[in-house]
């Protein structure tokens, strides 16, 4: 999110046809209040500029003030353009739910994520609880039948040219892969004809995260608020 102090003048002019030249402005008038006034809110001991800037001429400290505020305001115009675009492509998990998501994640599961350690016993009980993070295995949650099928559907893809060239990455070289949208009804629809399996598996991984904070509301678990991308990367390798 944004900064709780960030000036709402600064965000309505990020979102401006030229935000760059309108934070420009606004970082110089920041600036030359600061010169014009008690410089003491900005130089010294634990301010923006220490104390030696106290000997600066007016013109030279109003022209560091505002290049110090414009890369302030730079970082909440990227704030602002990253929260835009992440909530214009991601829903809020309690709105994609699935029924087998939800039978398989258990207040457990949410404990081993988030829950305190204290004394809770299922979690000193799981191998991994030494480790001090948040970590749960859910196990057994995809039929081995639904992984062979998604697989030869995404082979068949691969025959039909519709993945990636291979990947010239030092990360998983040579894999090729494809981005499958199941947001809209049509998207759906689309991947139905083409490829339900595929569709499954996306529908099925997508619900985990709402079972896991359900699971986390009913155990009294204070979690983060989760939102997921209803798309998916299916990958071949080798």
């Amino acid at each position: 999110g944004l900064p709780a102090n960030a000036p709402a003048e600064a965000i309505a002019m990020a979102m401006s046809p030229l935000p760059e030249l309108a934070l420009a402005k606004v970082a110089e008038r920041k600036a030359e209040q600061i010169v014009s006034g008690d410089l003491t809110v900005a130089v010294g001991p634990g301010r923006l500029l220490d104390s030696s800037w106290i000997r600066a001429g007016r013109m030279d400290l109003k022209l560091t003030l505002a290049q110090v505020y414009m890369l302030y305001l730079k970082e909440i115009l990227e704030i602002v353009r990253v929260s835009t675009v992440f909530n214009e492509l991601t829903l809020p998990v309690h709105s994609w739910r699935h029924p087998g998501a939800d039978a398989a994640v258990s207040e457990l599961h949410a404990r081993q994520l988030w829950g305190c350690v204290g004394g809770d016993a299922a979690k000193e009980q799981a191998p991994w609880a030494s480790l001090g993070v948040g970590f749960t295995k859910l196990d057994a949650f995809l039929s081995p039948d639904l992984a062979s099928r998604a697989r030869d559907e995404l082979e068949s893809l691969a025959a039909q040219g519709e993945l990636s060239d291979p990947s010239t990455s030092t990360c998983n070289p040579g894999s090729r892969h494809i981005w499958l949208r199941f947001g809209s009804e049509e998207d759906r629809q689309e991947l139905r004809r083409k490829s339900p399996a595929l569709l499954e598996l996306g529908d099925a991984l997508s619900g985990l995260p709402g079972a896991v904070e359900s699971a986390c509301a009913k155990a009294g678990i204070a979690a983060p608020k989760l939102r997921i991308n209803p798309r998916f990367v299916a990958t071949s390798y080798g």
